[in-house]
């Protein structure tokens, strides 16, 4: 069976509709960036969330956000590689609120739950990592999660890994996920 010409057309057609999606979407989210795919294991919650808290736990604490706290915190079981998030602009994320930011000089977003708010910026750090993300200025926030959908960004993961096989520059997000899992 021949690629033909109507072939091409519909597929330029259906690259064109989703582009234009995406960029209404965009529009009426507030953010440039209003679907994230999650690429790496720093929200993943590997076990029950009282086995998770056992474990992680102490930190929270520490903090003053009690395990009652967190379990009332959007995705409060974490967030799987490969999650589709739905983002929209937040002006004034809340403690609790997974948010997605830019990493100076890495061209990376990372999505990590807010821990503390200040004068300067947010604490923010994923629930699965030891220790909080360096201080994070409110103009490096793109967004609020409001929802995830599982395995729906896994697509976009296949399209780094891809590339990391084609320029020869593997993908190396720190503690990345593995295709394997999907």
């Amino acid at each position: 069976m021949a690629f033909s010409k109507k072939d091409a057309v519909e597929i330029i057609v259906a690259f064109a509709v989703a582009w234009v999606f995406y960029q209404v979407l965009a529009v009426l989210t507030g953010t440039g960036m209003p679907l994230v795919s999650v690429v790496s294991d720093s929200m993943l919650h590997a076990s029950s969330y009282d086995e998770w808290w056992n474990s992680k736990g102490e930190y929270y604490s520490g903090i003053g956000i009690s395990k009652n706290d967190f379990a009332e915190f959007p995705a409060a079981g974490g967030l799987e590689c490969g999650d589709l998030l739905f983002v929209v602009k937040d002006a004034a994320p809340e403690t609790g609120d997974i948010v997605i930011y830019s990493k100076p000089g890495t061209g990376y977003t990372i999505v990590h739950r807010v821990v503390g708010i200040n004068d300067d910026g947010y604490i923010l750090k994923g629930d699965n990592n030891a220790a909080p993300d360096p201080l994070v200025r409110r103009s490096q926030v793109l967004g609020k999660m409001v929802f995830a959908m599982p395995l729906l960004g896994a697509p976009r993961l296949v399209l780094y890994y891809i590339e990391g096989f084609v320029t020869g520059r593997p993908l190396n997000l720190g503690g990345t996920c593995s295709l394997v899992r999907l």
